[in-house]
């Protein structure tokens, strides 16, 4: 039986950038989980897509590691006509869905394709 949690995490992000997370950035997400959600030494994972992905269709899954303060960290590359990206976090039975709502990153640029076929 999966469970959801109740109380969101805080979220933080790193990115290499300029004018705000685009495409093809890599992003660090720092993830703070609420203290009563996972066991301590439980191994989380951030699990995500993107443009409107509801945790229904299979995600990216990327284990967190472990850093000061009780903080997980992972890294994820924007992928290519993403317009926000959209995650949770979970140890595999429980899940910080953000309130049901889930987590999202907007992005300050993406890609499209043209009328031409061509992507800008």
């Amino acid at each position: 039986q999966w469970r959801r949690g109740e109380a969101s995490g805080r979220v933080e992000y790193e990115y290499n950038g300029d004018g705000g997370i685009g495409v093809g950035d890599t992003v660090t997400v720092t993830y703070a989980p609420p203290p009563s959600l996972f066991p301590a030494g439980s191994d989380i994972f951030y699990l995500g897509g993107w443009n409107g992905w509801d945790g229904e269709t299979d995600p990216m899954a990327v284990p967190l590691a472990p850093c000061a303060g009780g903080r997980h960290r992972c890294t994820i590359t924007v992928p290519n006509f993403a317009r926000v990206v959209d995650f949770c976090f979970s140890d595999g039975l429980r899940f910080d869905t953000n309130g049901g709502a889930y987590f999202h990153m907007a992005l300050d640029r993406v890609k499209v394709l043209g009328e031409d076929g061509a992507v800008r």
